[in-house]
């Protein structure tokens, strides 16, 4: 019997914002335009507004009910035992399971938008991240920095919706549970207020401390976590320059830092929490007492001191917990919102050495650099020809980058290049052990078998190959490699060379290298010194 998908249940009160499709005027997020890292955060707390209004709509509504749930439980109860009448205490019954069931659909519906709303304003940044990152200029921040940014930073940024949920849920819970006491005694419902003041003041008082030791961990997470993407993506440098002690030396004493300052925080949370929890806890204990005062006295009725009873504590100590939750998840966004600005700051950072360097005649040329002065007059080229389209020029940097998937989907992204095209540029790039050892030709479909993780399953040379059937492939009307062949033989090399003179012939190709390989197939050679 065939099995068929079935979509899970979804309820109609938060299905409408999660469509099949992601809609193409979805909410772009503009790292530029925040003022200031306070105001980015606000704005990141709004992302998806419609969905951000009906989440806290549904909070402060299932809030509500549980309020009024506490009071039918103290009022209808004692009133049912006091007459001892079934029909009261049946209708009791009844709305505390009908208010029951519509703070659960309220809650579930606030929960679900803020879950969602968190994981699409994640997407959001990190695809407005991305196509920054491809469209920007190469910068001196190395991959771990970027990753950690992109990956991180992003998905704290998207958990500030947490704050709209629980801290706004007990806000709503303290006015409702005020509004409630005050009906059996105006000054039990103002010291109710009063008490959620003082609770507020104090988790705000001592927010500073923790936000200050919260940036210094994210800092140090951020460059523990960045090394390691480094240290792991260089392993095979490492290896080979005899390295590996001096890393390992380097990444403990990076992560020893960090967790040197995890602790600090841990402790100072474990504090902190103690003195936040302290003023809500004899807030509670002092406005108990005043209504049992008041009941002896016969300024209330028992069912009011139920209620009192009922009510305060959740109201107070729950506060005190969501509120330091709220400063928590606020400290990390903050930091997480300044490391977005500044990344989008250091992406959009203009050139300095852009100075629209000449287009270099038709043929292969190569660029020698004999000094550093040369080296700097290279760089000046390759930035100021960099991204002209009229003609297009395409700068290939020196790193081999290779993607996780298959040979195709990295020769040939998108699949709109013509088969035989792309059968000359790998023939160029001499890539046929590659194709061999992942799996071989079926007909003209390229092997299907993953390369792994940034190419890690191919060597370096292999993975320089790789790259440079990419461009060949993209075959611009101007191409620059830079040092493309470094991991490759004597003899490969040659043949690349040879290979890549006679695919590019009539088109305009630049080298820069100080291989004899190229020199020997160029149509000229300029050595800067």
């Amino acid at each position: 019997m065939k099995r068929t998908y079935e979509p899970p249940w979804r309820m109609p009160t938060w299905s409408w914002f999660v469509p099949a499709r992601i809609p193409a005027q979805d909410p772009q997020v503009r790292p530029e335009e925040w003022a200031s890292r306070r105001r980015g955060t606000v704005r990141l707390m709004g992302v998806h507004g419609r969905a951000v209004a009906v989440l806290l709509l549904m909070t402060v509504l299932g809030m509500a009910a549980a309020v009024l749930i506490s009071v039918v439980v103290a009022q209808g109860g004692a009133r049912a035992f006091e007459s001892a009448s079934l029909p009261v205490a049946a209708v009791t019954v009844l709305v505390i399971v009908g208010v029951a069931l519509a703070s659960w659909v309220a809650e579930s519906t606030g929960d679900a938008l803020t879950d969602l709303t968190s994981a699409r304003t994640v997407h959001s940044v990190r695809l407005s991240l991305t196509e920054r990152l491809l469209a920007a200029e190469p910068t001196e921040l190395t991959p771990g920095q970027v990753l950690n940014t992109v990956d991180g930073d992003s998905y704290q940024a998207g958990e500030l919706k947490e704050i709209l949920n629980w801290p706004v849920m007990m806000v709503a819970y303290l006015l409702g549970s005020a509004v409630a006491v005050g009906f059996s005694h105006p000054l039990l419902g103002w010291l109710l207020v009063l008490a959620g003041i003082l609770t507020t003041l104090t988790t705000f008082a001592t927010a500073g401390p923790l936000a200050r030791v919260a940036a210094r961990r994210r800092e140090a997470e951020g460059t523990a976590m960045s090394l390691a993407t480094d240290l792991a993506q260089g392993s095979r440098v490492v290896k080979g320059l005899g390295a590996v002690e001096a890393s390992a030396a380097r990444f403990d004493a990076v992560t020893g830092r960090a967790l040197r300052i995890m602790l600090v925080e841990a402790r100072l949370t474990g504090w902190l929490t103690l003195v936040r929890q302290l003023v809500p806890t004899l807030c509670v204990v002092g406005i108990v007492v005043v209504a049992a005062l008041m009941m002896r006295r016969g300024t209330i009725g028992t069912a009011d001191l139920v209620t009192v009873s009922l009510m305060v504590p959740p109201a107070l100590m729950y506060l005190g917990y969501s509120l330091s939750f709220a400063v928590d998840y606020w400290s990390r966004g903050l930091v997480s919102t300044g490391r977005i600005r500044d990344l989008v700051a250091d992406l959009g950072r203009p050139s300095t050495t852009a100075d629209g360097a000449p287009l270099p005649p038709t043929g292969l040329s190569v660029w020698s650099a004999t000094s550093a002065t040369g080296v700097e007059d290279i760089h000046r080229r390759l930035t100021g020809l960099a991204g002209r389209q009229d003609p297009e020029v395409v700068v290939a940097p020196h790193t081999a980058s290779v993607f996780e998937g298959t040979l195709a989907d990295n020769i040939d992204p998108l699949g709109q290049a013509d088969p035989e095209h792309v059968q000359a540029a790998l023939s160029a790039a001499a890539c046929g052990d590659i194709i061999t050892r992942l799996g071989g030709m079926d007909g003209d479909t390229l092997p299907d078998s993953p390369i792994g993780e940034a190419g890690l399953n191919l060597s370096g040379g292999q993975r320089q190959r790789v790259a440079l059937a990419r461009w060949l492939v993209r075959d611009p009307e101007v191409l620059i490699l830079d040092e493309p062949t470094t991991g490759l033989d004597a003899v490969t090399l040659d043949v690349v060379a040879q290979n890549v003179a006679r695919l590019r012939r009539g088109r305009t190709t630049v080298v820069v290298t100080t291989s004899s390989a190229w020199r020997a197939v160029a149509d000229r050679v300029e050595e800067l010194s």
